[in-house]
């Protein structure tokens, strides 16, 4: 999956199902909110990860941004 330097919106990462499930195993809290990620659609990956910036680990941001590349 092109992750367009971290540009892509949340919106269409979601769209890929297998992006869908790397999300659901890196958030699970998150992925089944459906406000949310309803509200997130149009964020970039890059805000997104901004915001949990000091909630995840760096190294697991990078684990899923390498997962998702990989789709």
């Amino acid at each position: 999956m092109d992750l367009k330097n971290g540009a892509i919106t949340v919106g269409e990462v979601l769209s890929h199902p297998g992006a869908r499930d790397i999300l659901r195993t890196y958030f699970p809290q998150v992925a089944d909110n459906v406000l949310l990620l309803g509200m997130a659609r149009s964020w970039t990956l890059n805000r997104v990860l901004r915001q949990v910036g000091g909630q995840v680990d760096a190294g697991r941001v990078r684990q899923l941004r390498e997962e998702l590349e990989e789709l």
